[in-house]
């Protein structure tokens, strides 16, 4: 086998075990059009109204927040569509409600 294909196959099977490996959320909420709505994993209903409150009240028509980690440690994560400001109110209500 000509050293190029190994080569080629050892940086697919490498990219493939990164990918594999890589930090997935426990939970997705999807804002579109306004509207909070689970997309992967659960959350506390109270967590989801308060999103559903924020995102209406700052105007966020899209955007995504996910939960990263687990038990402690899980962190927000958030798209680009929500602002710093905003970032720090789901961060607050994501605390009262954990």
């Amino acid at each position: 086998m000509p050293i190029s294909v190994m080569v080629i196959l050892v940086l697919v099977g490498i990219g493939a075990v990164i990918w594999l490996l890589r930090p997935r959320p426990e939970f997705v909420i999807r804002i579109r059009e306004g509207r909070a709505e689970i997309h992967r994993g659960k959350v506390k209903p109270g967590f989801l109204e308060d999103c559903q409150h924020i995102a209406t009240e700052c105007g966020i028509s899209d955007g995504t927040v996910s939960g990263m980690g687990r038990g402690s440690n899980r962190r927000l994560r958030f798209s680009f569509g929500i602002a710093a400001q905003q970032r720090q109110r789901f961060r607050n209500a994501w605390s009262f409600h954990s």
